[in-house]
């Protein structure tokens, strides 16, 4: 499979995400607000937890990779397809021969790659500095299974727009659920228990949720592993659902003569 045809649209997305420096800064500030607040409140409520799953200080690195998390504008990729759909850009795509979702794939994550590189290597020297405990060798092997699942479903959220003439809606609501169910709104050892069951069941569980305890060492080696697999296979089982939306989505424009 030849993928050098698509590095272009790598460096392309790369030299893009230079250009919008404000921008950058401006998701810094705003992280950095929002961390604040985040740990004040914690501060507040923790001592009135009944035996949690962290102490403070794991809440705090917890909230730290949210933020890092937070700070990678992976969303954009289904701004993007969605944008090229609305607008119907999307059929001088097609007229290339090149893929439109590999296309995609790469321009998005030269996007990101700044990010991702950025926002991680600030969390390893923060907590160098603060001299957390933590396991980065998980932390390392657990990024590309995790990016690989939310590159994905964002494609899928953009695919979205073949069927509805506002996808954003739907898809911000799909997200909030989500966001639930992997730990960002709170961690999930807060929910009933029964909870906590049921969010085991979806891989979302296995995303955001169960990176950070295993970077904070709550999870064993094996518990690691069986949830990056779990994440893995439902990545595979998202790329075909998203192989057939855009096989479906592409014959809709066909049809119209797009």
């Amino acid at each position: 499979m030849n993928f050098k045809k698509y590095n272009g649209y790598f460096f392309s997305g790369i030299k893009k995400s230079l250009e919008f420096k404000s921008e950058f800064y401006s998701i810094i500030l705003f992280n950095a607000i929002k961390f604040f607040i985040i740990y004040l409140v914690w501060k507040m409520i923790f001592p009135f937890l009944n035996d949690p799953l962290l102490n403070f200080n794991e809440i705090i690195i917890y909230y730290l990779l949210f933020i890092v998390k937070d700070s990678i504008p992976i969303y954009n990729i289904s701004n993007g397809i969605i944008d090229e759909i609305k607008s119907g850009d999307i059929s001088v795509s097609l007229s290339k021969p090149i893929s439109f979702i590999k296309k995609t794939t790469f321009s998005n994550f030269g996007l990101c790659f700044f990010n991702i590189i950025f926002s991680y290597l600030v969390f390893i020297i923060i907590s160098i500095i603060f001299k957390f405990n933590l396991n980065y060798f998980y932390l390392i092997i657990y990024i590309i299974p995790f990016f690989v699942f939310d590159f994905i479903l964002n494609i899928i959220y953009g695919l979205l727009a073949f069927w509805f003439v506002e996808p954003w809606g739907i898809r911000n609501f799909i997200r909030g659920i989500f966001s639930i169910f992997d730990g960002s709104l709170l961690p999930l050892f807060l929910y009933p228990e029964f909870f906590q069951n049921i969010s085991k069941l979806t891989p979302f569980y296995h995303g955001f949720y169960s990176l950070s305890l295993a970077t904070i060492g709550k999870l064993n080696t094996k518990e690691v592993f069986f949830s990056i697999s779990i994440l893995m296979i439902w990545s595979l089982i998202l790329y075909c659902i998203l192989k057939i939306m855009y096989k479906f989505g592409i014959k809709k424009i066909e049809g119209f003569g797009g």
